[in-house]
C-alpha cells in the first residue's frame, strides 16, 4: 500500500508459535490481496479496470461491491465530505479501503491462543484483544508540527486513524470545491471499525472543526482535531491518557 506495515501479536505458549505464524501469514496475504485489488497505481487491479470502463457493476467482485456500499454509507454519514466519486480520474476509495483491509486482516489473528494483536499500516491501526490485564491499548497521536513530540495519548478498543495535511499535502480534495484543501493540521478518529474511522478522519481534515457536528451523531466514534494554530478540539467520549499511566 505504499507505506510501512507492522503486525504485533501477543500469544500464549511457545508451542502455539506455528499457529500464530500461520495466522500472521494469512493476515499479510489479506493486505496484499487488497492492495492488488484496489490499487489506483496498478493497471491490472480491479479498481483500475473499473475506472477504465473495463468492468461493469455485475462483473465486480464481492469485496469491491462491499467497498462501494461502505463508500456510499461514509458519504451519507459525513454529509458528503467523504466522496470518492468526486476525485479526478474517477472513483477512488483510498480514504476508506485501507482501513477496511486492515480490519479484515486483524480478523485473521483472532484465536484462542492470541490475547492481543495490533496491525499498523501507515499510522492507521486496528487492534483486537488486550495487551495485558492492566489496561487497554494506548496510542500516542503525533504532533502535526514536530515529529518528535506527541499531542495526546488515547485509549483504543478497536481502531484509530489519523489524517493530516502535513502528511498528505495536496492529496486531500474538497469534494464540493474540487480543489486541494486541508483545513486542519490533523484529525484523529477512534471507533469500532477502522474502515469508517479512516474515512471520517479524511473528511474532518478537509472540512475542519465544523465536522464534529455530524461526527457527534455517529455512535461510538470520537475525534481529536488540531488546527493550524495549534488549538485542539475533542469529542466528550474520548479517553485521554496521562503519559505517566
Amino acid at each position: 500500500m505504499g507505506t510501512l506495515s507492522t503486525i504485533n501479536v501477543f500469544y500464549i505458549g511457545h508451542q502455539n508459535g506455528v499457529l500464530v505464524e500461520n495466522a500472521i501469514e494469512q493476515s499479510c496475504q489479506q493486505l496484499i490481496d487488497c492492495d492488488n485489488r484496489f490499487s489506483a497505481w496498478k493497471q491490472d487491479s480491479e479498481l483500475s479496470r473499473y475506472r477504465g470502463g473495463e468492468l461493469s457493476d455485475d462483473q465486480l467482485s464481492r469485496d469491491f461491491l462491499e467497498i462501494l456500499k461502505r463508500c456510499h454509507q461514509a458519504k451519507e454519514l459525513s454529509q458528503g465530505w467523504f466522496d470518492p466519486w468526486s476525485l479526478e480520474g474517477g472513483f477512488d476509495p483510498t480514504g476508506l479501503v485501507k482501513g477496511w483491509a486492515i480490519q479484515q486482516a486483524i480478523s485473521k489473528l483472532k484465536s484462542d491462543v492470541v490475547f492481543g494483536a495490533v496491525i499498523n499500516v501507515g499510522g492507521d491501526i486496528a487492534v483486537c484483544g488486550r495487551p495485558n490485564d492492566d489496561h487497554g491499548w494506548h496510542f500516542a497521536v503525533q504532533s502535526p508540527f514536530e515529529r518528535d513530540k506527541i499531542s495526546c495519548i488515547l485509549e483504543v478498543d478497536n481502531s484509530i486513524a489519523t489524517s493530516g495535511g502535513y502528511e498528505r499535502a495536496g492529496e486531500l480534495i474538497d469534494p464540493f470545491l474540487k480543489i486541494p484543501c486541508s483545513r486542519l493540521a490533523s484529525a484523529t478518529v477512534v471507533g469500532p471499525d477502522l474502515c469508517f474511522a479512516d474515512a471520517f478522519a479524511t473528511s474532518l481534515c478537509i472540512q475542519g472543526v465544523q465536522g464534529l457536528t455530524w461526527l457527534k451523531d455517529i455512535s461510538n466514534y470520537g475525534a481529536v482535531l488540531i488546527d493550524y494554530d495549534g488549538e485542539s478540539y475533542t469529542t466528550e467520549d474520548l479517553r485521554l491518557i496521562n503519559p505517566r499511566d
